[in-house]
């Protein structure tokens, strides 16, 4: 009889436990064993079956590096990310047993951080989502409390006339009671009574942090951070529908959200043009026959490029028609000016009708 065949066979029966799974803790099931993970896996609690389209290449090697939003992640680190969460469930019921609220909702954010992961296996992404989910009563009882704690600050700052701090915790509140935290209804409706309970005891507040987020919306688009501006409207129509205002309040809050939804309008606008990849690296100005560079191409007023128009040529932007709307592009600095040319922070000009 051979002897490798034998080494092979006990090698196997030493590394299998009696229940089917690894004797280690770290070690990961094999191609055979991905079909059915036992209750007693530290992986999860759960009997678990990994379908056709989600299993992994037998081939593929442990990552050591942390995974990074927005890359592709491999079958180990899914399953990696998935023990994380499973671990910060099993510390957030400590927390809450212990009554520890700043704990559980510290934990909580990091599984909802756990989210933007781009999870390949879809049965992996819904374990992963049911860990949230079994979190959340736990949750929606500290948010309850702390919202309670943060009302007292709130009131205790606004007698002192620090208005300030008022809006400082008043932020908090609203941040903590968002309904998009939740996938719960019952706990998403639990988080928008508790925002009509604290407008009621802070009258004022709502419409003074609903200014600041406007006006943060106009930086941002100015700064070119739409999608912070999209985020930000739908929190403060959240915020806003069918709250219990003054009739001067209820009017500057509704115009207030027809503002905030301009903004959000367009800041969607810029990040779907932005898609399109064009690119202005230099404009050749003239009152006659203004000309530029769009992505490697000179064109002029009435032109396309990728299927939008050139509506407008500037000294240093050219205006495009899109969707509808008008949006301007400002110079990019891809030339090197030459002796001739005046040079802006963005790019290349240069303007025929100064030289003559």
């Amino acid at each position: 009889m051979p002897i490798a065949p034998i080494w092979i066979a006990l090698s196997l029966a030493l590394s299998i436990s009696p229940e089917g799974g690894s004797v280690g803790d770290n070690a990961m099931p094999s191609f055979g064993q991905a079909a059915m993970v036992s209750q007693a896996s530290p992986l999860m609690s759960d009997t678990y079956v990994f379908s056709r389209k989600g299993r992994r290449n037998p081939f593929e090697r442990p990552s050591t590096a942390p995974p990074q939003i927005g890359e592709r992640l491999t079958y180990h680190q899914q399953i990696s990310l998935l023990r994380k969460a499973r671990g910060l469930l099993s510390e957030l019921r400590k927390s809450h047993g212990f009554r520890d609220r700043s704990g559980v909702l510290a934990r909580y954010d990091q599984l909802l951080y756990l989210r933007a992961y781009q999870f390949g296996i879809e049965e992996l992404k819904n374990q992963l989502m049911d860990t949230i989910l079994q979190a959340q009563p736990m949750v929606a009882q500290a948010t309850t409390e702390e919202v309670r704690s943060l009302l007292t600050r709130i009131q205790r700052s606004a007698n002192a006339g620090e208005t300030e701090q008022s809006l400082v915790f008043y932020r908090h509140l609203v941040n903590l009671t968002s309904p998009d935290r939740f996938t719960n209804n019952l706990v998403k409706q639990q988080m928008l009574d508790l925002r009509k309970q604290a407008n009621e005891h802070a009258k004022g507040l709502i419409i003074i942090l609903a200014r600041c987020s406007h006006a943060d919306m106009e930086r941002w688009m100015a700064e070119g951070q739409f999608e912070k501006v999209g985020a930000e409207a739908e929190n403060l129509n959240i915020m806003l529908k069918d709250q219990p205002l003054e009739a001067e309040e209820k009017e500057e809050a509704q115009q207030l959200m027809a503002k905030a939804q301009e903004l959000r309008n367009e800041a969607t606008l810029q990040m779907q043009f932005a898609k399109e990849e064009i690119f202005v690296s230099a404009v050749v100005y003239t009152t006659a026959h203004p000309t530029a560079i769009v992505n490697d191409t000179v064109v002029r007023e009435g032109d396309t490029i990728k299927g939008v128009a050139v509506t407008q040529i500037c000294p240093e932007t050219v205006v495009f028609s899109y969707r509808g709307q008008q949006i301007a592009r400002t110079l990019s600095n891809q030339q090197k000016p030459t002796k001739t040319d005046t040079q802006s922070k963005k790019g290349i000009v240069r303007n025929y009708d100064k030289e003559r």
